[in-house]
């Protein structure tokens, strides 16, 4: 387990940590001379359209991954307040998955996989 014993300093305008005081004093000259960021969401039944299409990429090669788990439950250990922990408690067991690959705009065989009992 790792543990984080480091002392860590705030900036809640920007929500950034440091590791030392100083470089959070300079983060706060540079960050109290700009504007909030501020979130503009489109109007409602308004369309959003891709317009700089100079900046797009032809993607020769697109790959759709799908996974499938059972879950089954797990007996964990009791955990220590004083660490930041994960609380495990259940196991992802494969049960299948399946890879789909377009290239060139032509549709490769799928690769699949399923788990036997």
């Amino acid at each position: 387990m790792t543990t984080h014993e480091e002392k860590r300093f705030f900036c809640l305008r920007g929500f950034n940590s440091f590791t030392k005081k100083e470089v959070l004093d300079r983060h706060r000259e540079y960050c109290g001379k700009h504007d909030f960021v501020r979130i503009m969401m489109p109007k409602k039944g308004s369309i959003l359209e891709f317009e700089n299409h100079k900046h797009s990429m032809i993607v020769l090669i697109v790959a759709y991954a799908d996974f499938e788990c059972m879950t089954k439950p797990i007996q964990s250990c009791q955990p220590n307040s004083e660490h930041s922990y994960t609380e495990q408690y259940q196991k992802h067991e494969l049960s299948g998955f399946c890879f789909y690959f377009v290239c060139d705009g032509k549709k490769l065989e799928p690769v699949l996989y399923t788990k036997q009992s």
